[in-house]
């Protein structure tokens, strides 16, 4: 079922971070007149030593982040050297040395070492809990991640301490998993449920606090039993994102854009079609309302799930997620709405996905912004009330939704991305994945898909992908390319279309040997799996969307896709989901929702001080974005 690699786990140790996106970055330092971007490749392990003979005022600890090969390549490949490094949270910078200066050992053996300062009470604090959670066996049969695929099972050894104390070197890894007493620990299911994929419907069956409050959502098909002004509604949020617009005309005129063939210098110069039933769409909503306008209060887009994306986060130290860079942020808030038809409330094939960006920038803020979204959990658990648990949910979720929550941006709205996927407004067998933005002026615009090369290159453009695939050194998808000899040309396209089951995989039409080369082939699926319509589609066996709008409402956690919740039967957690590569026609395995739980509690666990990121990854993958 698995395979297994020794490699580790991801290592989140906040405030500083790799830059593994920088690949011309400014000159932050230099040495002999070389330039050094702010970069440092994913590291297999890290090790901290205490400073025994150090002076009070000098650094008390040592770190010491080990390179395999495809990371000095890649650092080679970047910089022009494979002797110094340098990571950067965009406010400090430290240079991390393999040269044989101190604290270095051995020049060029793939060991890279700087100093720093660490709390030691901090550290006291977690190892106590590390070996109490150990004691009652929470640290055995640890799920092992590589990216986003599972690889098998480890056994986790607490933090060691008086060791550390002693001057001793020690290694230094994550701890995902809640480290509260244990017997006030929630279950796996409930974290899932309450904390990391909170549903429209009661997610366990428990009789937990469902979405279906109605005096912060509202229901379409039934208004007058709810609350259209709520804090979760499509009304509110549209409202408080609009600016000085009219929401109704701000909703219109972002729906507009489907009844029109999109080709703007945001669309990348891709034209993207029109839908044919976009206004009928448009029309319903305004004859349900009985005016020329949209009538918000009945606005057919009910709140299906609301999900913190920690995940996604950037600088402030951190495991897995988007490329660290010099905008720390805590990741995303995400809410997804399922649309119904406007006279009939029958549900469409057509989510709307409200992306937040959380404007959280220290280690502090993101810490505790992911022991607050555990909290809600372990709250309800010790005897909280449902209204208890939606007071505190409304309070982590009004810092990002509301008006000003960035003023930096557009409208002072939070909102990185409004994301659609939909077959029924006309798309003809295939969905559509579109993305959205806020512009300049303030109104929502057609923009390119993120991470998502246009569809043209899977086939009479295939040269461009097998040539990314080729570069170990590029790590997104970026908006034109054209390496040498192929012409530079617009690379990231305006939608995504997914027609599964007979979606064309990425590469299939590649020319490269993927059966002959396994880290080419590893390379193909991490790429593809970034990518829209490959994530929605064959890489992870998903049929269009990762949720379904339950129908009858009440399907809960039972309408999300395998490639989040695994391929056990609930609720026994622990079996991914497996599917078959469509290129190399190996198997892979996937948990994701278990995944971000581990990050999250990793997050939740740091110690906050300047100590590298760690990944168990050759190579560092594409930007997280779904």
């Amino acid at each position: 079922m698995f395979k297994w690699s020794g490699r580790g786990i991801a290592v989140s140790i906040c405030t500083l971070s790799v830059l593994a996106s920088s690949l011309a970055g400014p000159a932050l330092a230099k040495r002999e007149g070389e330039k050094l971007p702010s970069f440092f490749p994913r590291a297999t392990s890290v090790e901290i030593q205490r400073q025994c003979s150090a002076h009070p005022d000098a650094p008390n600890t040592a770190v010491f982040a080990n390179l395999d090969a495809a990371g000095l390549a890649r650092l080679q490949a970047v910089t022009g050297q494979q002797q110094l490094a340098m990571v950067s949270d965009g406010r400090n910078q430290v240079v991390l040395r393999d040269d044989g200066v101190a604290p270095d050992v051995t020049s060029g053996d793939g060991r890279f070492s700087f100093l720093t300062t660490l709390d030691f009470n901090e550290l006291y604090v977690r190892s106590q809990a590390e070996v109490r959670a150990a004691a009652a066996g929470k640290l055995d049969g640890i799920t092992v991640f590589e990216g986003r695929e599972v690889v098998g099972k480890q056994t986790l050894a607490p933090f060691d301490f008086t060791r550390f104390m002693a001057c001793q070197m020690v290694p230094l890894t994550p701890t995902p998993v809640t480290l509260t007493p244990v017997n006030e620990d929630p279950e796996f299911w409930a974290y899932l449920g309450f904390s990391m994929f909170i549903t429209l419907a009661d997610p366990m069956g428990w009789g937990g606090p469902a979405l279906q409050d109605p005096t912060r959502t509202v229901d379409p098909c039934n208004p007058s039993a709810g609350n259209p002004d709520g804090p979760w509604t499509f009304k509110t949020m549209m409202s408080e994102m609009s600016g000085s617009t009219a929401a109704e005309t701000f909703v219109e005129d972002w729906l507009t854009l489907y009844t029109q063939d999109q080709t703007t210098a945001a669309t990348n110069g891709f034209t993207v079609a029109s839908v044919s039933k976009a206004q009928q769409f448009i029309d319903d909503w305004k004859t349900a309302g009985g005016t020329s306008t949209l009538d918000l209060d009945i606005a057919p887009f009910r709140l299906l799930a609301i999900t913190p994306r920690v995940d996604l986060r950037q600088g402030g130290g951190g495991g897995y997620g988007s490329p660290p860079g010099p905008n720390p942020n805590a990741g995303e808030l995400r809410f997804i709405f399922g649309a119904v038809n406007p006279l009939t409330c029958a549900p469409l094939d057509f989510s709307v996905i409200i992306e937040y960006g959380v404007p959280l920038t220290t280690c502090s803020q993101m810490r505790n912004w992911a022991r607050d979204w555990l909290a809600l959990t372990e709250d309800y658990w010790n005897g909280g009330s449902d209204e208890d648990y939606r007071v505190a949910l409304q309070a982590l979720t009004d810092q990002i939704t509301v008006a000003n929550a960035n003023p930096s941006n557009p409208n002072g709205s939070a909102l990185n991305q409004l994301r659609t996927n939909e077959l029924s407004l006309g798309s003809s067998n295939a969905w559509r994945i579109r993305e959205f933005h806020l512009s300049a002026g303030g109104a929502l615009e057609q923009s390119t898909t993120d991470e998502t090369p246009d569809a043209s290159f899977k086939f009479a453009n295939s040269a461009y992908f097998d040539a990314l695939i080729q570069d170990p050194t590029i790590t997104s998808i970026p908006l034109s390319y054209g390496p040498s000899p192929l012409p530079t040309v617009p690379f990231l396209g305006a939608e995504a279309l997914v027609a599964f089951p007979n979606n064309a995989a990425w590469g299939s039409s590649s020319t490269l040997n993927f059966l002959g080369d396994p880290v080419l082939a590893q390379r193909r699926h991490d790429i593809a799996l970034f990518t829209c319509d490959g994530c929605h589609s064959v890489e992870t066996q998903t049929s269009q969307a990762h949720m379904l709008d339950p129908q009858p409402i009440g399907g809960g956690l039972g309408q999300l896709s395998g490639f989040l919740v695994g391929g056990g039967t609930f609720p026994t957690a622990g079996d991914p989901h497996i599917v078959t590569d469509p290129v190399t026609g190996e198997q892979r395995s996937f948990f994701d929702l278990e995944r971000r739980l581990q990050d999250m509690q990793s997050l939740a666990n740091s110690i906050c001080g300047p100590v590298v990121a760690v990944e168990g990854f050759e190579m560092a993958e594409p930007p997280l974005t779904h």
